[in-house]
C-alpha cells in the first residue's frame, strides 16, 4: 500500500460513514505528508490512536460491512507503517 493512496481511501470512507472529524484529522496527516512533512504526518497517525475518543473508538456508520473490514484494515496498516517510520 502507498501512504498518500491509503490516507485518501480511507478519507473517502469516513465521510462517508459520518465521521467528518477523523476525515478532516487524515486530510492534514495527508496535507503534512504531500508537504514534505513525512514525519510529522507519521507522528500524527500515531497521535490518534490511543486515549478516550482515539481514532480506535470510532463508531462507523451507513457504510458496508466490507466498507468496515476494509477501514480496520487501513487503520492497522497505517499504525504499523507510521510506527516503524
Amino acid at each position: 500500500m502507498k501512504f498518500d493512496k491509503t490516507l485518501e481511501e480511507l478519507i473517502t470512507l469516513l465521510l462517508k460513514s459520518g465521521e467528518n472529524h477523523w476525515a478532516s484529522y487524515f486530510t492534514e496527516v495527508l496535507e503534512l505528508y504531500n508537504s514534505g512533512n513525512k514525519n510529522k504526518a507519521h507522528k500524527k497517525v500515531l497521535g490518534a490512536f490511543g486515549g478516550m475518543r482515539s481514532f480506535n473508538d470510532i463508531g462507523l456508520n451507513f457504510i458496508t460491512n466490507e466498507e468496515v473490514d476494509r477501514v480496520l484494515e487501513i487503520k492497522k496498516w497505517l499504525y504499523n507503517y507510521s510506527k516503524s517510520h
